[in-house]
């Protein structure tokens, strides 16, 4: 793996080389949403450029860059957030060089997942109803 600059043991990505990464979920009941968070350290040698983690496959998300940053020593730092409207048992996103003659480095990659339960709607209107009782019961007082 090479160096670049003060940071070794980077992955390197000329022409089309891209990296996958698959995001196996564990099986909901209930519907859910999920949301992704990735933060990227790279840099673009020669020249300049950018990266994103593109989410590919059948699952779709709502793609929303958080900070893209240039830090002291030349890298780019990236903080992607990505929504879905499902929790797939499976995902996967990718990082592919999109700059022609250039290399893409990649030093750091995190992945962080929320996955977080919707109320169904009977659960909703049950609710709604408790709190209409609970409203018209202290009027009558």
């Amino acid at each position: 793996m090479p160096t670049v600059g003060p940071r070794t043991g980077v992955y390197s990505l000329g022409g089309n080389a891209s990296i996958i990464f698959a995001l196996p979920n564990t099986s909901q009941t209930a519907p859910n949403v999920k949301t992704v968070w990735a933060q990227i350290t790279w840099f673009v040698g020669p020249g300049s450029g950018t990266v994103t983690l593109v989410p590919f496959g059948p699952n779709t998300a709502t793609i929303q860059v958080i900070n893209n940053q240039t830090l002291a020593d030349g890298w780019g730092h990236t903080t992607i957030r990505y929504d879905l409207d499902h929790n797939p048992s499976l995902e996967y996103y990718q990082i592919k060089n999109n700059t022609p003659g250039a290399t893409l480095f990649i030093d750091q990659v995190v992945l962080d997942t929320i996955c977080a339960p919707v109320p169904e709607p009977m659960t909703m209107l049950a609710l709604g109803m408790g709190l209409v009782g609970l409203a018209a019961r202290r009027k009558k007082r």
